[in-house]
């Protein structure tokens, strides 16, 4: 659904937000989990979708696992934790990849 949106809009932000507005506060969640949505909506609310989509697929997570023609792969958690725990990654400078 997310993906139909973002091809019907060309990119553009789809989501409507309300100035000065957080993410969770319409939800009901724990405050570890409510702070850490926060701050992930305050880092990337300003990406387009493109942009995040450019971002998530030239990670390492999804490049191991993506498969051409696959829907839906799983990437499993522990390549996500491999990933998101190491030092070494953009923008730190510790990967070969050219960014």
């Amino acid at each position: 659904m997310v993906h139909r949106e973002w091809r019907r809009n060309s990119g553009k932000q789809i989501i409507a937000v309300r100035e000065g507005a957080t993410i969770t506060e319409e939800i009901d969640l724990p405050d570890d989990a409510a702070e850490f949505l926060d701050a992930v909506w305050a880092r990337y609310k300003d990406y387009s979708a493109s942009a995040l989509w450019n971002l998530t697929h030239d990670q390492d997570p999804w490049r191991k696992n993506h498969r051409p023609g696959g829907y839906r792969v799983k990437i499993p958690d522990r390549d996500m934790i491999t990933y998101f725990a190491s030092p070494c990654r953009p923008p730190n400078g510790c990967s070969t990849r050219t960014w």
